[in-house]
């Protein structure tokens, strides 16, 4: 049950923001007895301009109207553009509420990353997953990582000038030329100077580097970890995952996934670079992803060693939580046995399989009776695709019809099939476009129970606990 990032479901399955365009943010509120109200402003009304800058989002919004005079630019209607002069308090807000957070659409990449998994979908992807956004109120809101290529000197400054913090950074190589090699942009850009002016104005940066076995790792890798350390404690943490291929690159540069061996190379440059970094500065500052463990057939770190698992939602000490997690729960709550020969499978991608395999690990023989952890090849995006959260609906159906072949004829008590949330997205979709609804009604039409539970340590034992009563 590896988890996986939230970006779609900040951008959602529609990547343009409803209620704003060229002519505005759209105001949907106005608040009885304020600064808007007494001017008369309206929903339906476009916020156009502050004192003459056009806000991208409430967060220029905020800090523009954080003054004791201003003029407002509000468009009502096709033709009509109202002009509003205020005085007060610099600290008094107006009174408005707006349609969405971010007033001109989401901010998309212009890159040509060599690794870019969006240029990998297969066709029928969910909308949402073809969004390339690099937006840097996206990375602020909800976490997601940027390259700061696409963004203009203008909006770079206002950046600057705003702090928010933390932000999420893709550095990949601090080289200038390899850099640029994998990401595929044009201009001269030279992102320790990026860094360096944010950290200076007071932001605080977490930055991960996508490794291609070949470009950014073994020298390379330590040489960006290095520059990068150079700049702590505003860069507060790095995280080093494998590049993500799909089966459909056809026409796209040659990349390979990291083996078994470049797995073992990479984890000991981390090794030897965490034990520079805690003696020079107290902190590891750079993390390996759960997959480089996997796939180099090495046990997890302490838990300790992650700190505080700043790049947990990158996929870095995710599965040593939940076993220390999952493991404390047991030993406060104790653990049923099999009531009966009632199945339980929880259905999982193939790295999902390797983690549950290890955070099950805390029970006994006895107590993972009738439990079985299916593990389920990915036909949408291909073998090479084995985190769990891309698993598409299909294949959680052909996942259930493997379980019940294996079964044979079905047990008295229908059996559960148990799946994480990470699946499905907040409007209950796998990237397939099918709906967890028609998901379930198979399954029942099946003979199974399909629950759905939380990806966390008490979500899966509630579901194994539960699926025994």
């Amino acid at each position: 049950m590896a988890s996986r990032s939230n970006r779609e479901d900040a951008i959602r399955d529609n990547p343009s923001v409803a209620g704003c365009g060229s002519r505005g943010a759209m105001i949907t509120e106005v608040a009885p007895g304020s600064i808007a109200d007494e001017l008369g402003l309206r929903p339906g009304d476009r916020l156009v301009s502050i004192n003459g800058h056009k806000a991208r989002d409430l967060l220029e919004y905020s800090y523009l109207t954080q003054t004791s005079e201003l003029r407002l630019e509000v468009a009502r209607g096709d033709d009509e553009i109202i002009m509003c002069d205020i005085e007060k308090d610099e600290d008094e807000d107006l009174g408005i509420s707006f349609a969405d957070a971010l007033f001109n659409g989401t901010m998309q990449c212009s890159n040509n990353c060599l690794f870019c998994f969006i240029r990998q979908n297969p066709r029928g992807v969910r909308p949402s997953l073809c969004v390339r956004d690099d937006d840097p109120r996206l990375s602020f809101f909800h976490g997601n990582y940027i390259s700061l290529t696409n963004l203009s000197n203008d909006h770079f400054n206002m950046l600057l000038k705003m702090r928010l913090s933390p932000l999420y950074v893709s550095v990949h190589s601090t080289d200038p030329a390899v850099r640029k090699r994998l990401m595929g942009y044009k201009r001269d850009i030279d992102i320790i100077s990026q860094l360096s002016a944010l950290v200076a104005a007071g932001t605080t940066v977490h930055c991960q580097i996508v490794l291609c076995p070949g470009i950014n790792d073994g020298s390379e890798l330590t040489r960006t970890v290095d520059d990068l350390h150079r700049l702590h404690p505003g860069v507060a943490s790095v995280a080093v995952v494998p590049v993500g291929l799909t089966s459909h690159r056809e026409h796209l540069p040659p990349l390979r996934r990291p083996d078994r061996a470049v797995a073992r190379e990479t984890l000991a440059i981390v090794e030897r670079l965490q034990e520079h970094c805690l003696k020079s500065s107290g902190t590891r500052f750079v993390f390996a992803s759960d997959e480089f463990y996997f796939l180099a057939d090495m046990p997890f770190p302490e838990g300790v060693e992650y700190e505080e698992y700043q790049q947990i939602e990158n996929g870095v000490g995710l599965t040593r939580k939940m076993y220390d997690e999952f493991k404390e729960i047991v030993e406060t709550r104790g653990f049923p046995t099999a009531n009966g020969d009632r199945p339980v499978s929880l259905i999982t991608g193939v790295l999902g399989a390797k983690a549950l395999k290890f955070i099950l690990s805390v029970l006994r023989t006895d107590q993972l009776k009738h439990v079985h952890i299916h593990a389920v090849e990915n036909s949408f995006f291909g073998s090479p695709v084995t985190v769990t959260g891309l698993l598409c609906g299909r294949d959680v159906l052909r996942g259930i019809e493997e379980m019940r072949q294996a079964l044979g004829s079905l047990p008295a008590t229908r059996p559960v099939v148990v799946i994480p949330d990470v699946m499905v997205n907040v409007d209950g979709l796998f990237v397939d476009d099918l709906s967890l609804e028609q998901v379930r009604k198979t399954a029942a039409q099946l003979g199974v129970d399909l629950r759905v539970v939380n990806t966390s340590a008490d979500g899966l034992y509630c579901a194994l606990a539960t699926a025994r009563e």
